[in-house]
């Protein structure tokens, strides 16, 4: 009887190990995804300017991907960030380990204000088994203030400004530093000469006087 019940809870138990690896399996599966990565190519970015967006889309898990295709959503341009380029781009197929990029051109609105803007997107791909996948992704996009522009470039001036300066003050200096060096020698050589001629005087008394001993 014991051996029976035994039998069953091990039974159970095995029963219990096997679901949870194929919930395990299936949770892995299902948490595949492209991986991407984002450049922007100026920081920081004002109102008014310009600026492209490189995006990096690689494989690690699949043998191959294909069909791929990324596509931009419309909603970045209700705040004033307009898309120049094709929201939509074919990226075809993508092996393992391999990494595929593509550019999207921006315009800045000149009346934004400063913030973080989500710009979203969505990659959509089958899999080595065929299997449909779509990998939703927001980057954000930091829109800096224009007064910080303003003082950045006030200060870029006063560097540049001060740099072009900087030959001249140590110019000045040399011939300042020329200038008290000669001045210097001029005031030594003045010293050495009046002790010169002092210790000469003195030691013509000094001969005068011992003369005047010996008579």
């Amino acid at each position: 009887m014991w051996r029976k019940k035994l039998f069953e809870v091990h039974l159970s138990l095995l029963v219990c190990l096997i679901l949870i690896s194929c919930f395990e399996a299936c949770h892995a599966e299902n948490t595949r995804s492209l991986y991407i990565k984002y450049v922007f190519d100026a920081s920081p970015i004002y109102p008014g300017d310009s600026f492209t967006l490189t995006i990096y889309v690689g494989n690690k898990w699949w043998e191959f991907v294909n069909y791929t295709e990324i596509r931009l959503f419309p909603s970045i341009e209700e705040y004033g960030i307009e898309l120049k380029s094709l929201p939509r781009v074919p990226l075809g197929e993508i092996l393992l380990n391999e990494t595929k990029e593509v550019s999207f051109s921006f315009e800045v609105s000149g009346g934004m204000s400063q913030g973080v803007y989500p710009l979203e997107g969505v990659i959509e791909y089958f899999d080595d088994d065929y299997r449909f996948h779509r990998d939703y992704f927001n980057i954000p996009v930091v829109i800096s203030s224009s007064d910080l522009r303003d003082r950045c470039d006030l200060f870029n001036i006063l560097i540049q400004d001060l740099q072009q300066k900087i030959p001249r003050v140590e110019s000045k200096a040399w011939s300042n530093l020329i200038y008290a060096s000669i001045i210097l020698l001029a005031i030594f050589a003045g010293i050495s000469l009046f002790l010169y001629l002092e210790i000469r005087q003195l030691k013509k008394k000094l001969r005068e006087l011992r003369k005047i001993r010996k008579k």
